[in-house]
């Protein structure tokens, strides 16, 4: 086996193996596996985004938890229809007095419904907050730009400095499409105005330029209702066991005949100016609220203080998770009375029941500290709860959980306090997204460099075999180069010699002999001699040019004709171009065996008294014809393949066309065409 071959066959099996262990790394074994690792042992960046995206997920664990699932609350507020993006939609508050203001919190529309179903559609690309003071327009904050990467109906905090005002203006431009109809709003699901933890939305005039009132239960009214998309303010505990709720089975819907009271009595007299019911969420949403019901503040004798009647007889729209938040003006009252009238119906045909969260005194926005006292009275009859007295009654131990400031779900915190839990928790959220799209780029990074390496290891190794091949392939050639070289020295040294003897002993015999017949015999030895030496010369020049004497070809074609045609007449005229035209060893060597055959032919089988050659060359071609007026051949066997088979197969492989002209009688001409371009390419 040469040398070559097994290189060959060991460097193509080193790249098989090489190619699948490069991929069984990749695939195989898990490329995200192993980028994980390169990434998390080698790459700073990529440990400090792990770092702190474990840091994101434990603060994100301490934030309120908003509900995420369907939309909570009533709908919330959208504009009239809008012709063009840039129309305004204009949303102002007033108040009676000026309060100081420094926040507020816009929270995003979040519809599902048939024609709708977008959790953040209609939010403004250009919100403008201002105020009026003293008759001057000042500009609180403005928020610009596309809607945030990752909201999912969490609220836009914006803060500003502290303003004494009495009117606040929400100006939006950039409106939203609807998704498949040629019309843009702007909406809103609620809007806090913060005067520290104090909500003042709520007690404001609104007005806006426009509104859906009464269409997809979006009304400019819900925009201060309290009743946001994502649920209850408050913070979730670890255990919520511990937690419970109040719930009071009663015999029918309307309890207009024995309505149902709860006084909450305080130790001493409380400022207060709201008063927040939670629901319970534990069948239904807001299964079992009261939806028409009346609350006063009382004072020390039982006096009415302040009343809040605007569900005596209009019933209350379900608040599903969202509180019911009932704002007075600022008072001190000592107890707070709640009759109820009417309860929600369940979702089963049972008895009707009031199902209660929690029920907690606000004032500026906190929760103050829990009653002294729970007074439930319903067929005149009262049950009791008094603070720090432990009671084995159910009724009693439940009634004990509807002023303890921790509702169904968790602790009751300000709106305040909520909507900036939320408004960080959409922060780092976004930041979370951010990281981890990094994160994703820089294992991209390194799975692409994993698959360009590999592909290089095997560009590599099939570069280190192709050169290997070719070097051997190139030293074996060299070696055969080396071994014609050296035959064809010993044959010029050896063969030659020899036969330069032979032509120089049969010379000095023709001077000793006079016998004709011997005359004869060593003539044809000589002309045989001299044609053996003119082939060594041929095949030197073909295969080692170097060695020995180099003729040119139209000379050595002239000294050739004349020994094989002998006594036969013949004409020639070589065109000395011939020798530029066939440098080429190759394409020489078998001109001239084709020469050889096409002249022999002439001699011995035309039988002919003239042969008539010539070698010339036009634009296209190099064109060789040897013509003879020998006995020709006739059409039936010139038809036929096998009639000068030999010379039909060398014009191939000279890649020439070759012409036959003869007849029975005539003689026979041969015209050989060599295309120049062919000859050039061979000898380039």
């Amino acid at each position: 086996m040469h040398s070559h071959t097994v290189y060959s066959r060991l460097l193509l099996a080193g790249c098989k193996y090489t190619i699948f262990a490069a991929f069984w790394l990749h695939i195989s074994a898990g490329a995200e596996h192993l980028e994980q690792i390169i990434a998390a042992n080698y790459l700073d960046t990529y440990q400090q985004n792990e770092r702190r995206l474990e840091a994101i997920s434990k603060q994100l664990e301490n934030l309120p938890i908003p509900n995420l699932r369907e939309p909570t609350g009533t709908g919330g507020f959208l504009s009239d229809n809008k012709e063009h993006a840039d129309d305004e939609v204009v949303i102002t508050f007033n108040w009676d007095q000026a309060h100081r203001i420094d926040a507020t919190a816009l929270f995003p529309l979040r519809l599902f419904m048939d024609e709708v179903y977008d959790e953040n559609l209609y939010w403004p690309k250009l919100i403008t907050i201002e105020t009026n003071v003293d008759g001057s327009t000042t500009t609180l904050a403005q928020l610009d730009g596309a809607q945030a990467r990752l909201r999912q109906s969490l609220p836009e905090l914006v803060t500003f400095s502290p303003t004494k005002t009495d009117n606040l203006t929400i100006r939006c431009t950039g409106l939203q499409q609807h998704p498949n109809r040629d019309w843009h709003a702007a909406g809103f699901a609620e809007i806090f105005i913060f005067s520290e933890h104090h909500n003042l939305a709520p007690i404001a005039k609104l007005q806006t330029n426009g509104s859906r009132d009464g269409k997809y239960v979006l009304s400019s009214k819900f925009l201060t209702d309290n009743q946001t998309p994502l649920g209850l303010p408050q913070q979730a505990i670890e255990d919520k066991k511990k937690l419970n709720y109040f719930r009071q089975v009663t015999e029918n819907k309307a309890l207009n005949e024995t309505p149902l009271t709860l006084t909450l009595h305080y130790l001493e007299p409380i400022a207060i100016d709201a008063l927040r019911i939670d629901p319970v969420n534990h069948f239904y949403y807001g299964q079992g609220f009261p939806v028409r019901f009346t609350i006063e503040l009382l004072d020390e004798t039982g006096n009415i203080l302040l009343p809040h009647n605007q569900y005596r007889r209009i019933a209350l729209r379900n608040p599903a998770l969202n509180p019911f938040i009932a704002n007075f003006d600022e008072t001190k009252a000592s107890s707070i009375r709640i009759t109820i009238l009417e309860t929600q119906q369940g979702v089963t045909p049972r008895a009707p029941t009031i199902e209660l969260s929690e029920i907690t005194a606000l004032h500026r926005g906190l929760p103050l500290i829990p009653a002294k006292k729970i007074d439930l009275l319903w067929r005149n009859e009262i049950q009791t709860y008094t603070r720090g007295v432990k009671s084995r009654d159910i009724t009693l131990r439940r009634m004990a959980t509807l002023n303890n400031g921790e509702t169904e779900n968790g602790r009751i915190i300000s709106q305040r306090e909520w909507t900036e839990g939320l408004h960080q928790q959409q922060q780092l959220m976004e930041e979370q997204l951010m990281l981890r799209s990094a994160q994703t780029a820089i294992l991209t990074a390194i799975r692409r460099g994993i698959l360009m390496g590999s592909i290089g290891l095997v560009v590599i190794i099939l570069a280190t075999a192709i050169s290997l091949i070719v070097r051997s392939r190139i030293k074996a050639r060299q070696h055969v180069l080396h071994l014609r070289a050296q035959i064809a020295s010993d044959l010029h040294d050896d063969v030659g010699s020899n036969l330069g003897t032979i032509i120089l002993q049969t010379e000095r015999l023709q001077d000793l002999i006079h016998t004709q017949h011997e005359q004869d015999r060593l003539k044809k030895i000589l002309r045989l001699t001299k044609e053996s030496v003119l082939g060594l010369q041929e095949v030197l020049q073909t295969t080692s040019p170097e060695i020995g004497h180099h003729k040119s070809l139209a000379t050595h074609l002239q000294e050739l004709t004349e020994l094989m045609l002998g006594q036969t007449p013949y004409t020639i005229d070589i065109d000395p171009i011939v020798n530029d035209a066939l440098t080429d060893n190759l394409t020489r060597g078998r001109f001239m065996l084709f020469y050889k055959e096409a002249v022999h032919n002439a001699k011995k089988h035309a039988q002919c008294k003239h042969v008539d050659i010539s070698i010339k060359k036009d634009t296209r071609a190099l064109i060789l014809c040897i013509g003879d007026d020998g006995v020709g051949i006739d059409a039936k066997a010139l038809s036929k393949a096998s009639t000068l088979r030999t010379l039909k197969k060398r014009a191939e492989w000279l890649s020439g066309t070759l012409t036959i002209d003869s007849a029975k009688g005539k003689g026979t001409r041969l015209t050989l065409e060599l295309p120049l371009n062919t000859l050039r390419r061979r000898s380039a």
